[in-house]
């Protein structure tokens, strides 16, 4: 997250319907995030023509791991805020949560190193894993034995947080 509302460069736009509703045909309710030019382009962090209702279709009962990460524009003083998370009528199971390293008088000293990020000057969005092993999901120092159950979580600045639930609403897959 750069901006408030953003994820992989889309800035939220809500529906203009119930999304549950109209699982055949989402193009009534909302702009699809398909057809603006956003997609994986870090320039597009102001650009409210990226602006859509971004969604991602999952099967029913599927397990989705979710990994949120704040970084700003990279460790920049004063570039971001902790950030509350939750899913509106739905648990998660908190897997791991990545933390900045903190100076002695409890400032953000450098951002959590887990994640690609080049700078205080470069937009962080769109980075990945700096351990290429973890891409398919499967993060060092996971949580697997008796994960927190939770509702709502911050999100810190400089860091980041891996989620894991089952995907509830489906469109028919």
């Amino acid at each position: 997250m750069h901006h408030d509302s953003q994820m992989d460069q889309y800035l939220f736009q809500f529906p203009w319907g119930i999304p549950y509703y109209h699982g055949d045909d989402m193009s009534s309710i909302s702009t699809d995030c398909a057809q603006t030019a956003c997609v994986n382009n870090s320039a597009s962090d102001l650009d409210t023509t990226c602006r859509c209702f971004y969604h991602l279709e999952h099967k029913l009962n599927n397990i989705v791991q979710i990994t949120l990460y704040n970084m700003g524009l990279g460790g920049a003083m004063g570039t971001g805020y902790a950030h509350p998370f939750h899913l509106h009528g739905h648990h998660f199971y908190v897997m791991k949560v990545g933390w900045p390293t903190y100076n002695e008088s409890g400032f953000i000293d450098q951002m959590n190193q887990d994640i690609d990020c080049d700078g205080p000057q470069v937009s962080c969005n769109g980075k990945k894993w700096r351990n290429k092993a973890w891409l398919g999901g499967a993060l060092d120092g996971m949580n697997l034995k008796n994960p927190t159950k939770r509702d709502t979580i911050t999100l810190p600045v400089g860091g980041y947080i891996t989620i894991s639930a089952l995907a509830f609403f489906t469109n028919g897959q």
